[in-house]
């Protein structure tokens, strides 16, 4: 196994298989994710302690809702 299969397995281990946001299981229409607490773009690790577990719904939501991306930035500049 290669160590970043070791680090998936061991952050879905510790979070016992479920999102630590909503607490659903793994599920074919709602896959488990790894979320960095501290972004990659901002030099967090891909570690244990750096990662969560999180569902692809919620993964998706909060990206889609806290995370300001080149094109949300040009986006706000329109709007002044």
């Amino acid at each position: 196994m290669c160590p970043k299969a070791n680090v998936r397995e061991a952050v879905l281990e510790r979070d016992d298989y479920r999102c630590r946001n909503c607490g659903c299981f793994d599920s074919k229409k709602n896959p488990l994710t790894l979320h960095h607490v501290i972004f990659r773009c901002n030099n967090g690790k891909s570690t244990v302690e750096n990662l969560i577990t999180w569902c692809s719904n919620c993964h998706r939501e909060y990206h889609r809702t806290h995370v300001v991306t080149p094109k949300k930035r040009k986006l706000r500049k329109r709007r002044k």
